[in-house]
């Protein structure tokens, strides 16, 4: 159930994207969800 409510979450930030912002991860440039979300 924990796993379950973490997807949810993660499915509800892409839901409200509202800007594009990103970070580095691993030498390359990947969409920050916390960052690009309203929620």
């Amino acid at each position: 159930m924990e796993q379950v409510d973490k997807v949810g979450g993660i499915t509800r930030k892409l839901m409200h994207v509202t800007r594009y912002k990103t970070k580095i991860y691993l030498d390359q440039q990947i969409i920050d969800i916390d960052q690009s979300s309203d929620r």
